[in-house]
């Protein structure tokens, strides 16, 4: 869907949808932590390990593609140079630097389907998990203090 040849138009839409879906949703978690107490644990963990398998698909991604793509370049300099310095490790040659960042881009969109699989699976649990009223149950401890 997005390529290297993508107008800003494009992926400045893609930025958009996400940001205003971010911030709708933020504050779920702190909502529903004033009922689950567990739940403010159970979201910090999976904020942690969705780093950790997140920046393990991108770079077992990279080096693979490297290895296709530009196999006279070792994924460890790749890895290290950064996608800043893309530009010093293609020495100059503009073909070379779009295949670094084909490089880059295929590492970018293998690592994107698993935040779209695992919100997927998260949708499917929110209709299995009990729901509660947070009002209800707000209601439902004041009339317990009160005796």
């Amino acid at each position: 869907m997005l390529g290297l040849d993508s107008p800003t138009a494009h992926w400045a839409t893609f930025l958009v949808i996400c940001g205003v879906g971010t911030g709708m949703a933020i504050n779920l978690p702190y909502t529903i932590v004033q009922e689950v107490t567990a739940f403010q644990f159970m979201f910090q963990l999976g904020a942690a390990l969705s780093l950790s398998i997140g920046q393990t698909i991108f770079l077992s991604r990279l080096k693979a593609s490297a290895q296709i793509r530009t196999p006279s370049i070792s994924s460890g300099d790749l890895i290290s140079s950064g996608a800043s310095h893309l530009t010093r490790l293609a020495g100059g040659s503009e073909e070379f630097y779009n295949s670094l960042r084909q490089v880059y881009m295929d590492a970018l969109h293998d690592t994107y389907i698993f935040p779209i699989v695992v919100t997927g699976v998260a949708l499917i649990i929110t209709i299995i998990v009990e729901n509660k009223n947070i009002k209800k149950v707000a209601k439902d401890r004041e009339s317990h203090a009160q005796d």
